[in-house]
C-alpha cells in the first residue's frame, strides 16, 4: 500500500527554486483521504506555514505519494547543488 503525504512547496523572494516541506507526521492510506484533509484544513495549513516562514511569497500544498515525495526532494537537492 502506498503512503500519501501532505507537502508544501514554498517560494521566497530571494530564491529561484522552491523549498519543499514534507509533513511526515501526516500519513494517509489514499490520495482521497489526504486530499480531503488538505481541503478541510487548507487555511490552517497555510497560516501555519506563514507563521513558520513569514517571508514566503507563494505556497502550494498538495498530496503526493511517498515515491513522488522522494523524487521531488532529490530533484530539488540536485538543483540547489548546481546553483
Amino acid at each position: 500500500m502506498t503512503a500519501w503525504y501532505v507537502i508544501a512547496m514554498l517560494m521566497f523572494p530571494w530564491s529561484t527554486s522552491p523549498k519543499l516541506i514534507i509533513n511526515t507526521a501526516l500519513k494517509f492510506n489514499s490520495y482521497e483521504m489526504c486530499n480531503g484533509y488538505v481541503e478541510s484544513y487548507k487555511e490552517g495549513l497555510e497560516s501555519g506555514i506563514k507563521r513558520g516562514y513569514p517571508e514566503v511569497i507563494e505556497t502550494e500544498i498538495r498530496c503526493v505519494d511517498a515515491h513522488t515525495a522522494l523524487e521531488l526532494q532529490q530533484n530539488l537537492e540536485e538543483r540547489e547543488k548546481q546553483l
